[in-house]
């Protein structure tokens, strides 16, 4: 049978998820445009596909590690404060990574698309 504690904790995890809904269904729809442009752009494509299932799995994460971190942090006797602050700077790489990945390929696309267009013109 299922602790009450776990059953708690899963509840909250899905009230702090719901409000993050639309990101992550965007999020999905990124990955799926991915793939459909992924012969036309390849690059772009990769690109934008490598960032959004980085939301995709940064966005919960950011929900549940801190939880679990401050669980470990308390059994090894680390110092909370500390341990909040390293947490909350590698989720914020990663959320930095992903939206550098997104303006990459943005860059990327407009400089396919403009080689299309004067490979066109010759």
């Amino acid at each position: 049978m299922i602790d009450s504690m776990v059953l708690a904790s899963l509840n909250r995890f899905w009230h702090q998820l719901l409000p993050h809904a639309p990101a992550l269904l965007a999020y999905a729809a990124g990955i799926v445009a991915a793939f459909q442009f992924r012969e036309r752009y390849p690059g772009p494509a990769r690109l934008t596909l490598i960032s959004m299932i980085l939301l995709l799995i940064a966005t919960p994460a950011s929900l549940l590690l801190p939880g679990y971190l401050v669980l470990v942090a308390t059994k090894a006797g680390w110092p909370l404060e500390q341990s909040e602050r390293i947490m909350s700077a590698m989720i914020n790489v990663v959320f930095a990574i992903a939206y550098a990945l997104i303006v990459a390929s943005v860059v990327k696309g407009r400089s396919e698309m403009s080689g299309e267009r004067q490979a066109v013109r010759e």
